[in-house]
């Protein structure tokens, strides 16, 4: 029997490697692997839990993805919402939608 090791918050937050989930999905959905490839990964604090943006400085579309939150989601989990992102990437919702007002616009 396996025991379960309780980790406080920034032992869990330092031990993300969002690539580490990256490969072994993209190893079983290469359409989702061409998608990742399109997109700039950054983690940053700022951002609640995920979002797909574009970095206008440099020129990309950008993973922006909290460390924090993704940390404490199961595998599972992750991959769902790094589904939902790559799908707003696909279907084009940062170049085809309205942006005003911008709460209706990130619906």
């Amino acid at each position: 029997m396996k025991e379960l090791v309780n980790l406080n918050e920034k032992e869990v937050v330092a031990d993300f490697d969002i690539n580490r989930h990256l490969v072994s999905y993209m190893l079983e959905v290469p359409f989702f692997a061409e998608i990742s490839r399109h997109l700039h990964k950054v983690a940053d604090d700022h951002c609640p839990t995920a979002g797909i943006a574009y970095d206008r400085r440099n020129d990309c579309f950008t993973l922006v993805y909290n460390k924090k939150f993704f940390g404490t989601l199961t595998n599972l989990q992750i991959r769902n919402v790094l589904t939902h992102e790559f799908y707003h990437f696909i279907f084009k919702h940062l170049t085809s939608r309205r942006h005003d007002p911008p709460i209706m616009h990130n619906i």
